[in-house]
């Protein structure tokens, strides 16, 4: 089995609470973040794409549509991602889906080849786990799932962690970056991704290290990070700035 024997089922609700506004459509690079999801998803060679959403809109149909996805909905709203779940997995058109965030932008498809060889014989879900937390939405799960969190939710359960104790998980622990599973949820997580983005595109990223007052430990914390990014062939030049005020020595 490989990707184009999958499909990837991209889970997008877009309640966004913490984030204050919908983040599906949340500028990035010159396109929205879910449609970032949908076209790297496309790219990767997946056999389908379903769309996750928890109600049906007209710019989510132009979505689905620019990028060959089928958009389903929520049989019951305000169940976040299990609703996702139970629809995607219904529509799926092959046994075994990538279930992924649409918020997470930085997703490496590559991994799923990790997770492959782990989806077989009475295994439901392969859960990838990052530092020993789970990753329930970058995870394969068998089309029989669905029915499963469809059946949680009429019962008044919601909650991933808990509808996984019902089927046969396979935690499979991974060593990969872990910003590839970083989440766009916040408006200060959306400036860290922008700021990733705009260091991608520089011949030499930048990082900023800023704290509100002094004594908290900016400088202790330079100190010791250099270091670890010359083990890995990293150069770093420092420029520290000081709220005080300071002559600059050219």
């Amino acid at each position: 089995m490989n990707i184009s024997d999958l499909t990837l089922v991209v889970a997008a609700g877009g309640r966004s609470t913490r984030m204050g506004r919908d983040k599906r459509f949340l500028p990035l690079a010159g396109e929205n973040l879910l449609a970032r999801t949908l076209r790297r998803g496309r790219d990767a060679g997946f056999a389908a794409i379903v769309l996750a959403a928890e109600e049906a809109r007209s710019d989510l149909t132009v979505l689905a549509e620019e990028f060959g996805a089928v958009l389903v909905t929520d049989e019951t709203p305000a169940q976040g991602p299990a609703a996702a779940l139970a629809a995607g997995l219904s529509a799926a058109k092959t046994e075994w889906s990538l279930v992924l965030s649409g918020d997470m932008p930085f997703y490496d498809f590559a991994l799923v080849r990790e997770l492959l060889p782990e989806a077989a014989g009475e295994t439901q879900v392969v859960l990838p786990t990052l530092l020993g937390y789970w990753q329930p939405l970058a995870a394969l799960y068998r089309r029989d799932a669905g029915a499963v969190f469809a059946a949680a939710i009429a019962c008044g359960d919601r909650k991933l962690g808990i509808i996984l104790r019902d089927l046969s998980v396979r935690e499979l622990p991974l060593t990969a970056d872990a910003g590839l599973f970083f989440n766009v949820n916040t408006p200060a997580a959306y400036r860290l991704a922008l700021g990733r983005l705009a260091n991608e595109g520089r011949a030499r990223p930048i990082l900023s290290i800023a704290a509100s007052a002094s004594g908290t430990g900016k400088t202790t914390f330079i100190e010791r990070l250099i270091p670890l990014l010359a083990a890995h062939g990293v150069r770093t030049a420092v420029i520290k700035s000081d709220s005080h005020g300071f002559q600059l020595d050219t």
